[in-house]
């Protein structure tokens, strides 16, 4: 009855907390629009052909489909888990999971379930989980919702519950990889994971169950295998893709920051999003160093207390750096790239877990402080980067993930599990207060002296904040030398410009401090105010004052109400993404991609290749998935293009539209029709204004072409370079590694030569050929070798790159059909393991409840 009572508690909380979703709305965000975009042709190929794509024409002119939708096939336990999630509404259904995955994970240690509840709450709660979702990462909160449930079948295991820990630990490894969030589960696995593992061995060596110890280590890998194995289908082809992807290396090397390259992302691209050091501070202050670095502190009512009649001089300087140098006087003052909530679980929790160092006596305590310090380290990425180095040079896959302050999910995962071993022995072993610590002091004043120091701590904070952190940005930006210019300078210098002297930048710069302390010291006395309840209600408890179960129930409202309180500053009903509410009713959302005037007039196109470059106000070309949603698209939304495609956008197509849309617009059709690498990419269509027809450019090469010239390069580096000045109608250039693959010298220029698309899919793609002479026909496809296959008449053909990213094959005089098909070996092997692995835990769920019915009958009757 206590684990029905928290299902339906957990239910509850994630609906009430979502209460809009209870009125018709559902939750909207920047990266979710962006995936139905990306996505829409891919679903739409799912829906009618009943198969996977596996490549999608409609982003960055071509790319693997499988790194952007994905639905299970042969993973039938996917598939059904994919219906459940379902049942519950995003973002409720987040919290549901994530809460009933760490409970589970709780009980396996033989917590009570009162105990359980705590933690899991805190974890579900977490400020972290918060800022992810209203960013629409939702594969992300999905990998931290179900990582817990791990860890409780791996419990299972070594706990001797043999089949029931393989099963859980099997299906929760199978779902954790289907959630599509390689970066989270790498991080769990890595730095937490592993040392958990080391530590069950041992301890099991320890206990002399040597036996034991390897029957469950053996069955553990087993579990992890099988859920890997699960999702073969898309694992293989990822793998296969990942060296052509931007998680690859490069094959330039002209103009390379060499220490900046690795062999995966380049460094500056790993730490893009770091954590400032000071923000470890926000597991005990939640706005330590403030929050959201987006918000104005005119816009916060306890700053706007503060700065008062100083408000309007503040805010002409403020105009004047937001113009001149992108900077605002935030609410967010200190070193993390786009500050959100933090990482907060409640004060209550975080105080638990640092005394649980002390009063919790199991040595799995231990692996806590290398799996926090480090990830909390890693997390300040460039700011501490001569640790990151460390792990980027000489960790297998590290180098891979970008936005290394991700990696403090690991953290925020530690600090209410250990914190809830601390409350499982209060409960547990009450007896352990009442023992000697010295001949005057025992545990339980040890415990509330603990609780004490936390406390003063905070009391020192709120009397003297300048004592703990400066209230000014060290780094507000960079020069353009590189140069890093603090706050104070920038305000100093700004009000000298405006005309202004050194008092007044003085006055400015202090209510600046003024209003960013009275921030810090509201969310310092709230943070004291809920531990000092919750200190006196353990201190009654440990001097036996109140039961356990007192206790235990007003930490477990005083938890929920602190993460509750502070997380609805960041989603409710009210919150906005921009302009829009983050909660739109559902009618509206079905009417974000009405074809506009410019879609609408494409649309009506009946080419049937034609590729589109959006380049409106407010959208960022290749940051922007809606224009994939109508349209086969130049650009797209993608943290994983095709490296050569993203090298191609950085020396190619910003170039050319450099070239046609900076020049003088008057002659736009002459500059069109020099602007070889969007006419290659078949570029026919620019949007520059949503409600005003498209621009088109009558240049665009076409869907396929026949080229008279080859020119051969030795290296990457000429290839992309020739580009520059290239007429791509009439000549290509390729390297030498494919001019002894291609019949060039048969190549004979034939002006009545003809090639056209006649059928287009994800994964076909039929021309029609004809000409009197041998040709060399080139595509307006990107290469990709691991799957596209060609036939001229049936027979196979060798696939040729040219233009750095094209496609092209030597074609016989004559009439001729050629095909291209996407096939990929590693999805038809992913295919059959998917499904042995699902066969696999089947059987072992099969076995748990066949031993646990003769259990039951071997049990006497009342």
């Amino acid at each position: 009855m206590p684990h029905v009572i928290a299902v339906v508690l957990f239910l509850v909380i994630s609906l009430a907390y979502n209460s809009a979703l209870l009125n018709g709305n559902r939750l909207v965000s920047h990266d979710d629009t962006m995936y139905q975009g990306a996505a829409k042709e891919i679903q739409d190929h799912r829906q009618k052909e009943g198969e996977e794509a596996l490549w999608t024409n409609n982003m960055f002119s071509g790319m693997p489909a499988y790194t952007i939708s994905y639905a299970p096939s042969n993973n039938w336990l996917g598939k059904i888990f994919s219906s459940i999630i379902t049942i519950i509404p995003l973002p409720a259904s987040h919290f549901f999971w994530a809460m009933l995955c760490f409970y589970i994970m709780l009980c396996t240690f033989g917590f009570k379930p009162y105990a359980s509840f705590i933690g899991a709450v805190a974890y579900g709660f977490c400020s972290y989980n918060i800022g992810i979702i209203t960013a629409g990462h939702y594969a992300k909160m999905w990998a931290i919702a179900f990582f817990p449930l791990i860890i409780g079948g791996i419990n299972l295991i070594f706990r001797k519950k043999y089949l029931w820990g393989t099963l859980v630990a099997g299906i929760a490894m199978n779902f954790e990889i289907l959630v599509n969030h390689p970066q989270m589960t790498y991080y769990y696995f890595v730095f937490f994971l592993s040392l958990f593992m080391i530590y069950l061995f041992v301890e099991a060596l320890v206990k002399r169950e040597i036996k034991h110890a390897f029957i469950a280590s053996a069955l553990t890998v087993l579990a992890i295998g099988v859920g890997v194995l699960a999702n073969s289908n898309k694992l293989l082809p990822t793998q296969e893709y990942t060296k052509y992807s931007t998680r690859g290396k490069s094959d330039l090397k002209q103009n390379a920051e060499v220490s900046d390259q690795t062999s995966g992302l380049d460094r500056s691209y790993i730490v893009a999003y770091s954590s400032g050091k000071d923000d470890v501070y926000s597991f005990l202050v939640p706005n330590y160093k403030g929050y959201n670095s987006g918000t104005r502190l005119v816009d916060d009512k306890t700053a706007l207390e503060v700065i008062g009649k100083d408000r309007r001089k503040m805010e002409e300087t403020e105009i004047a750096l937001a113009n001149s140098a992108g900077v605002i006087f935030s609410t967010y003052w200190g070193d993390t790239d786009l500050a959100a909530g933090g990482v907060y679980s409640s004060v209550i929790i975080f105080a638990l877990f640092l005394l649980a160092f002390i009063f919790v006596k199991k040595p799995v305590k231990w692996i806590f402080i290398p799996a926090f310090l480090v990830t909390v380290m890693l997390s300040w990425g460039k700011n501490y980067m001569g640790f990151t180095n460390i792990f980027i040079d000489n960790f297998p896959m590290y180098n891979k993930f970008r936005a290394v302050n991700s990696i403090i999910v690991v953290a925020a995962f530690c600090v209410p599990l250990l914190a809830s071993f601390l409350i499982a022995r209060l409960i547990n072993e009450p007896e352990f207060l009442e023992k000697n610590v010295t001949q005057k002091f025992k545990n339980k004043h040890l415990l509330v002296a603990g609780l004490g120091a936390i406390l003063v701590t905070l009391l020192l904070m709120f009397a003297t904040p300048t004592l703990f952190q400066s209230f000014l940005k060290a780094k507000a930006t960079v020069d353009q030398a590189g140069n890093v210019i603090s706050e104070s300078t920038l305000i100093t210098e700004m009000v000298k410009a405006q005309g202004g002297g050194e008092k007044d930048a003085y006055n400015i710069i202090s209510t600046i401090e003024k209003a960013r302390i009275a921030i810090f010291r509201a969310d310092v006395l709230r943070s004291f105010l809920f531990l000092l309840v919750a200190s006196v209600f353990i201190a009654l408890y440990a001097f036996r004052k109140i039961k356990w179960p007192v206790m235990i129930g007003a930490l477990a409202v005083l938890v929920l109400v602190d993460v509750w309180s502070y997380d609805a500053r960041f989603l409710n009903k009210d919150t906005k993404s921009g302009d829009e509410k983050i909660f739109q009713p559902v009618t509206t959302v079905s009417k974000k991609f009405k074809p506009s005037v410019a879609d609408q007039s494409i649309l009506n196109d009946p080419s049937l290749h034609k590729r589109v470059l959006n380049i409106s106000r407010g959208v960022s070309a290749f940051n922007d998935g809606t224009t994939s949603y109508y349209h086969q698209s130049i650009g797209g939304y993608s943290g994983a293009k095709l490296k050569k495609y993203q090298e191609l956008i950085e020396r190619g197509i910003y170039p050319d539209l450099n070239k046609v849309f900076s020049g003088d617009q008057s002659k736009m059709d002459s500059l069109m029709s020099t602007a070889g690498v969007l006419n290659m990419l078949n570029t026919k269509y620019f949007i520059y204004d949503p409600e005003a027809p498209p621009i088109p450019n009558r240049h665009a090469n076409g869907a396929a072409w026949t080229v008279g010239n080859v020119r051969v390069v030795a290296d990457a580096d000429a290839e992309i370079g020739a580009l520059k000045d290239l007429n791509t109608k009439t000549t290509v250039v390729m390297t030498k590694e494919f001019e002894g693959k291609a019949n060039l010298q048969s190549i004979r220029p034939d002006s009545t030569a003809s090639i056209k698309i006649t059928s287009l899919s994800p994964r076909v793609l039929e021309y029609e050929f004809n000409s009197s002479k041998d040709q060399l026909a080139v595509f307006s496809e990107i290469y990709y070798p691991a799957g596209w296959k060609a036939t001229i008449d049936g027979n196979p053909a060798e696939i040729l790159r040219v233009n750095y990213v094209l496609r092209a094959l030597s074609v016989p005089k004559g009439k001729h059909t050629i095909s291209f098909v996407f096939e990929q070996e590693s999805f038809r092997k992913g295919e059959l393991y998917s499904m042995i692995a699902n066969f696999i835990l089947l059987l072992i769920l099969a076995g748990a409840v066949i031993v646990e019915v003769r259990k039951q009958k071997q049990q006497p009757h009342p």
